[in-house]
């Protein structure tokens, strides 16, 4: 006899991507289109509201490895990529971090809690 293996939606719940993730951070480099955010709002389908290292509001877009997989909160750290050249304020999502590496990131110095602790004060 075969093992019952659990049912139809089994092998989706079983997956976890995260345990053997390796840590990205931003590229420090000064021409870099990446950055930080902090997740204020969710504003349906695939688009967030944001908040940026340099305290600026931005509406960032979930990708499509991220849709349906990874579900953001409020509160969340993410790393974004977006356009210097253009002047609006849109982005896309690349990364959203777990606990540990938000503290790891506090370790190294990547990240400020300043800026990310109060955005109704900027």
């Amino acid at each position: 006899m075969t093992k019952n293996s659990g049912g139809k939606h089994f092998k989706k719940r079983k997956r976890n991507n995260n345990v053997n993730r390796e840590f990205k951070s931003k590229n420090l480099d000064p021409d870099s289109d990446e950055q930080y955010a902090k997740i204020l709002q969710r504003l349906g389908g695939t688009r967030v509201l944001a908040i940026d290292e340099n305290g600026n509001q931005r509406q960032l877009r979930i990708t499509g490895k991220h849709y349906n997989k990874v579900y953001f909160n409020t509160d969340d750290i993410v790393l974004i990529i977006y356009d210097k050249s253009k002047k609006n304020s849109v982005g896309e999502i690349i990364l959203k971090y777990t606990t540990e590496e938000i503290e790891r990131l506090k370790t190294i110095g990547h990240l400020n809690e300043i800026i990310f602790s109060k955005p109704e004060d900027l």
